[in-house]
Formats: structure tokens, C-alpha cells, sequence
């Protein structure tokens, strides 16, 4: 594989490259390998396997050679398609850590900012919703439609005020991802009432004949151990664990937050244009809206999380990050909660992970006084 190096900014780094035909058939080979069940019938996913083992194997192992330090995400462009018995050119662009950065952080943050309250109330609120997620749940007649109801409706199709045809007992979970009824329509309706759905040429009327409320079922040794939620087996363990888990990643969250305000308030970092459109493009190319990420604002956090992990990783020679496991933890209580596979990403993983050895370094140089 052969490579050249364009130093575009001392935060901003490109890297052309080059894989040869032999190699490139030895990619091909290698996955096709691996994946022998998927050859004859899912080429889509055997391309995105070779894609992967492109980027994250091939190219990260010339990346991790290379004379500057990479830091937050990767983009790669290819000029050429990627095809068995063709050289693939391409170019990865990411963003660097500067030579001889160092941040200054606050040498302590006051015990007030770190004192976390976990109510009953809030377990309680979180059991609740979690069982309503897992299907745990009796059903009770209501008078309302809320936004956890269970809507039975009979669905009528007319014309000029003449029936044309009627579907009976239609039933639709207002907390569902169902999308053949806009949910807000039947928000706050009652029994017998007519919602239109659709008045285009058709008249499309549901008529609501049942409304039921779930009710979460109480909580069990039995339903404990079926929701394998970090091995626990008692309900009394499993409240435990729940609100050790969520004071984890919210006094996380607070320690992060104030230690990127602190650099930014301070004014140490600025980020040149170079970076701020690399990760404008990211965003877009991730699908992350505006509703998802304060752009300015998030840059600028995301990349000092980068570079301050960066640093501790090189001031540390990357020692084990103490408290791992307890993202693994925050990631099966999310997906407990929404149902959601999000969480299991490895970029949400790599994410909290870097603002966990924030935390390390934290504790180590004495900056908090907490025990988590």
C-alpha cells in the first residue's frame, strides 16, 4: 500500500492512498472468507464488509504508523470503485492533535456541582417505564386517549355521506413506532369519538369503540431475572443497580460539562476551518439534525473530549480505563428503557469512554473528591 501525507493545518490532517490489485484480492479473498454463507445471495452486505475491513483494518493500520495523532472520527473519500483486480485510490481525512497542546483544567470542581439526588420517586418512574418497554403490563379500560393508551377503532371509508366500506376492532399502541395513525390526532379523545384521518377523495374516519390504559405490573424476583440487567436477581438489587447506574452517567455528564466550559470559557482551544467543516460534513454524512446537535457548540465540546482524551492516552500510555464496565451498564439500562439499539453502537461506546477516562484523570489528579 502506498501513501502520501498532506499536512493541511496543525489541527487537520489528509492521507492519500493506494492499495494495490494483489492487495486489494486479498481483501476480497479474506472477507469472502468469512462471510461464505453471504456470497451468492447478499452481495450489499459482503460490500460493506470489505468497506469495513477497507477502513477500520487497512487504513487505521497505516493511520496508527503515521508521524501525527488522530483524534475524533474519519472520513473516507474513494476515487476509484472498489472492485476485485483494481487498485482502489481514495483519501481519509481527519482531524490531529496538536504538537505540544496542553490544556489547563480547573484544579478542583466544587463538591456542590457533584452532589447527585436519586429519588425514590425517580426509580420508581424509571421501573414503571422500563416494564412498559419489556411488555410487562395489565390493561385497564380509560375514558382518554394518552400517550401510552391502547386505541380499539373501527376504520370507515365513506363518500358523499355513503358508506363504502368499514374495517371493525382496528387497534393501535399510541407508544408504538406505528405510523399508520398520526398519534396526535387521537391524543385526548374519548370512547365513541370520530377522529378523520384522511378527507382527500375518500373520507377515512377511525370511530373509537375502546380505550385501554397499561398498567406496569409489579415488580418480581421473576421479571428481575428475565430483564438480565447486570446479573442481578433480586428487586431490591435491581433498584440498587438502577440508580447507581443513572448517578454514574449523570455525575459523569456534569463532570465533563464542566471541564469543557472551563477550557472554553477560558478560551485555550480554537479550532481552525479546517476542523469546524470536516465536522459540519460528519454531521450531515452521520444524519445528525440540528434537533440532535448544537453544531458550534457541540464542535467545540466534542473536540476538546477528543483532545483531552488524546492526551491522558499518551500521558498514561493507555492504561486500563477504570469504570468501563459501568457504560456497558448505562448502555443495557438505555436499551431497557427505549428498546433502542442505538446505545450498543461502538461510537456511542468509544464516546463514553473517552469522557470516562476524563473522569479517571480527574480522580487521579485529585480534581473531584467523589466515590463512585
Amino acid at each position: 500500500m502506498r501513501i502520501k501525507q498532506d499536512y493541511v493545518s496543525e489541527q487537520f490532517h489528509q492521507m492519500y492512498f493506494e492499495i494495490s490489485v494483489e492487495e486489494m484480492d486479498n481483501i476480497f479473498t479474506e472477507v469472502y472468507e468469512e462471510n461464505a454463507d453471504l456470497i451468492d445471495t447478499h452481495t450489499e452486505a459482503l460490500m460493506e464488509s470489505i468497506k469495513e475491513k477497507i477502513e477500520y483494518e487497512v487504513l487505521m493500520d497505516e493511520i496508527d504508523n503515521l508521524d501525527v495523532y488522530m483524534v475524533g472520527p474519519k472520513m473516507v473519500k474513494y476515487l476509484t470503485k472498489i472492485e476485485r483486480g483494481k487498485m482502489l485510490l481514495g483519501i481519509v481525512q481527519f482531524c490531529i492533535l496538536p504538537e505540544n497542546l496542553d490544556l489547563e483544567l480547573p484544579t478542583y470542581i466544587p463538591t456542590k456541582f457533584l452532589d447527585i439526588e436519586i429519588t425514590d420517586e425517580d426509580i420508581d418512574k424509571l421501573v414503571n417505564k422500563m416494564l412498559l418497554e419489556n411488555n410487562y403490563y395489565e390493561l385497564s379500560e380509560s375514558e382518554i386517549v394518552t400517550k401510552t393508551a391502547i386505541v380499539t377503532y373501527d376504520l370507515c371509508y365513506t363518500k358523499d355521506d355513503l358508506l363504502i366500506n368499514q374495517i371493525k376492532d382496528q387497534i393501535f399502541d399510541m407508544a408504538s413506532d406505528n405510523n399508520d395513525i398520526d398519534p396526535l390526532k387521537l391524543e385526548g379523545k374519548k370512547k365513541a369519538d370520530k377522529v378523520i384521518l384522511d378527507e382527500d377523495e375518500i373520507v377515512v374516519e377511525a370511530r373509537i369503540t375502546k380505550i385501554e390504559e397499561k398498567i406496569p405490573s409489579t415488580l418480581t424476583e421473576e421479571i428481575v431475572k428475565r430483564l438480565k440487567f447486570s446479573r442481578v436477581i433480586t428487586v431490591e438489587g435491581f433498584k440498587r443497580k438502577i440508580r447507581e447506574t443513572v448517578r454514574f452517567g449523570k455525575l459523569l455528564d456534569v463532570i465533563v460539562y464542566y471541564i469543557t466550559e472551563f477550557v472554553i470559557q477560558n478560551k485555550q482551544l480554537s479550532f481552525d476551518s479546517y476542523v469546524n467543516n470536516f465536522y459540519l460534513k460528519y454531521a450531515e454524512h452521520c444524519d445528525l439534525t440540528t434537533e440532535k446537535i448544537d453544531y458550534n457548540m457541540g464542535i467545540q465540546r466534542m473536540l476538546i473530549i477528543e483532545y483531552l482524551s488524546a492526551i491522558i492516552d499518551i500521558k498514561y500510555d493507555g492504561d486500563r480505563v477504570e469504570y468501563a464496565n459501568k457504560v456497558g451498564d448505562e448502555q443495557i439500562l438505555a436499551h431497557l428503557l427505549d428498546g433502542s439499539d442505538l446505545y450498543f453502537d461502538d461510537s456511542f461506546f468509544e464516546r463514553r469512554i473517552q469522557e470516562v477516562k476524563i473522569l479517571n484523570y480527574c480522580i487521579s489528579e485529585k480534581i473531584v473528591d467523589i466515590k463512585i
